[in-house]
């Protein structure tokens, strides 16, 4: 199957998400403006625990991929960041071109994850040695990625990069989520752990599931197949592939399977 990537309506996708996001969460020359900022810090920060406001998404230069002249575009909804620094779309597109230049042993756990993820829904051997599609594009530049909360509550003094956002958090971040898909318009929607799978349930207007781990999402006039699975760390795919070969992956072809029954683009 012919695999396009459209790097003109990609930067569009970005541009949308940005614009939003600047005006909603983290402005370029005021800083972190998101409404809800009081009431999640205050949710979030006590005794050995901070919080780190203004952690946006990544959107790749191939983002608009077509298979066929059918739309593909994938947009992984992850757990919050896990650091303590302020993250906007262009520092967050550098961290994941970095990851693109790495090795895969040298990329940690949840990037490991995502190339499998996405290698799955490119029709590639996960884990392979094939990380690319059309015109050499690397799979970590045909997708799109956000957090299910745009802030991060962590364990203050290094002692963890692990942190659980609060009931609040979720709930205040449930709009940006919202807008990302309506913004990004996905046709597979990726989540990854349960603080994920959460927000993305509060954050579509409806699903319907149609096997394990897979189902029909919308959001407004945004129709997308939710595949749900853990978060890779979790999982423990190095050295043991057959819990996602055997979970993860045939969900995941199913989703593709589904995306690509869709009528293509005009």
């Amino acid at each position: 199957m012919p695999v396009i990537t459209d790097p003109r309506a990609s930067k569009r996708y970005w541009n949308r998400l940005e614009e939003y996001c600047s005006k909603r969460v983290l402005n370029p020359e005021s800083g972190f403006c998101c409404e809800h900022g009081e009431a999640c810090r205050n949710s979030a920060e006590g005794p050995g625990n901070g919080f780190a406001a203004g952690q946006l998404s990544y959107v790749g230069d191939g983002y608009a991929v077509e298979i066929d002249g059918i739309p593909m575009r994938i947009l992984v909804a992850a757990m919050q960041v896990g650091s303590n620094e302020v993250i906007d779309m262009e520092k967050r597109r550098g961290q994941i071109r970095g990851r693109i230049e790495e090795s895969p042993r040298e990329r940690n756990p949840h990037m490991r994850g995502v190339v499998q993820v996405l290698q799955v829904l490119f029709g590639l051997e996960p884990g392979g040695v094939v990380e690319s599609i059309h015109n050499s594009s690397h799979v970590l530049e045909a997708y799109a990625m956000a957090n299910s909360v745009l802030c991060s509550n962590l364990p203050t003094g290094g002692r963890s990069r692990r942190g659980s956002p609060t009931r609040a958090m979720l709930a205040n971040c449930r709009e940006h989520l919202r807008q990302t898909v309506a913004l990004l318009e996905p046709t597979i929607i990726v989540t990854q752990g349960n603080a994920a799978r959460d927000a993305l349930g509060q954050a579509v207007d409806r699903y319907e599931r149609v096997r394990d781990r897979v189902a029909h999402a919308q959001t407004g006039d945004v129709r997308a197949i939710w595949c749900e699975l853990w978060h890779p760390a979790a999982w423990g795919y190095w050295g043991d592939t057959g819990h996602f070969n055997e979970d993860a992956a045939p969900a995941l072809r199913y989703a593709r399977h589904l995306a690509l029954s869709q009528q293509p683009a005009q």
